[in-house]
């Protein structure tokens, strides 16, 4: 019989009996719930119960699930209560001081352009001597011919706060370039003032930046051909000391032959300082010539360091050479 011939037979028996048939069937069905697991068959084995009211039913639905390999599951455990855990909680941020007027510091200013940066942006294409212009490739006279107007011995001097010379044939105001066997003896002090006070500014600086392509224009040029002869007299120092002394006992004589400084010319070749015989022109036409470097300039370069080195002078402007190298090609440094 169905569920519903159930609910008709009991509809008709006395209400008490019904509630008493009703309870049973209630204990009956959560016995089952129990021993099922609240397995999704369980519901449904109540119902063959109910049908058949039958306890053979009921384990003909036990043994019907065990042979589809569905076990009722266990019943659930108590799940042991934990007892509490402390959870440390981070300290938030430190919020950061608003800065007071008192604490805010400005940034400093830009140094300002040294007084040989300040000239080097003013040097002129235009020259102030009557000679052969070679500039921006002619040696240390023909650059000085292209300084600006303001520029003079008196400004230097007034700027150094030294005297320039200690002797030579110069006077305060004039140079005398053509003395043949005497030359200007710079006062050391005012060299080192000089580097300390006109020496351009660090590499990467406002001012360096400013003046690097005034300093490409107008002193690249010459500034390189400074430093590699400085460069090749520290690296020879026995032959820079030959071509001092003999220059100097000739000056000393006053013997020194007019053009003694052409045989400069080819200094920067790798023969030069070979000991032996004079070498003939044709033997640097053969050989290198001025080494690519240009020999024109190179012979008067390096007169200005043999006179550097007999006045005690040389090691206070290479100094200043390589400040000005740092700022404006510092990889000639490295070579």
């Amino acid at each position: 019989m169905g569920e519903a011939a159930d609910v008709d037979l009991l509809a008709e028996r006395r209400p008490s009996i019904v509630r008493d048939e009703l309870r049973h069937d209630r204990l009956q069905r959560d016995a089952v719930q129990r021993i099922l697991g609240y397995h999704p068959f369980g519901y449904t084995l109540f119902r063959m119960r109910t049908s058949t009211r039958t306890l053979g039913s009921l384990v003909g639905g036990l043994v019907a699930l065990a042979a589809t390999q569905c076990s009722p599951a266990p019943p659930p455990s108590n799940a042991p209560i934990l007892p509490p855990v402390e959870v440390a909680i981070a300290a938030p941020p430190p919020v950061a001081p608003v800065p007071t007027p008192e604490s805010r510091r400005e940034t400093p200013p830009a140094a300002a352009p040294s007084p040989m940066e300040t000239a080097l942006r003013e040097w002129e294409r235009k020259s102030q001597c009557q000679d052969f212009d070679y500039f921006p490739n002619g040696g240390i006279q023909n650059f000085w011919c292209h300084r600006p107007a303001r520029v003079t011995l008196a400004s230097v001097r007034e700027l150094v706060g030294a005297a320039i010379f200690t002797s030579g044939p110069h006077t305060a105001d004039t140079l005398q370039l053509d003395a043949a066997n005497d030359f200007g003896h710079y006062d050391p002090a005012f060299v080192r003032a000089l580097v300390d006070k006109a020496a351009p500014s660090e590499r990467g600086s406002a001012a360096q930046k400013a003046t690097q392509a005034a300093y490409d224009a107008s002193m690249k040029p010459l500034a390189e051909i400074f430093w590699k002869t400085y460069a090749k007299s520290q690296a020879d120092k026995e032959c820079f000391a030959r071509e001092k002394t003999a220059y100097a006992n000739l000056i000393a004589k006053k013997k020194l032959p007019k053009d003694y400084y052409e045989r400069w010319f080819f200094f920067m070749n790798p023969h030069f300082c070979d000991k032996g015989p004079e070498k003939s022109f044709k033997f640097w036409m053969d050989h290198g010539f001025d080494a690519g470097v240009d020999g024109n300039v190179t012979k008067t370069v390096v007169g200005f360091w043999l006179r550097r080195s007999i006045d005690g002078t040389m090691d206070a402007f290479a100094v200043g050479l390589t400040k000005l190298i740092a700022a404006y090609e510092p990889d000639l440094l490295a070579r």
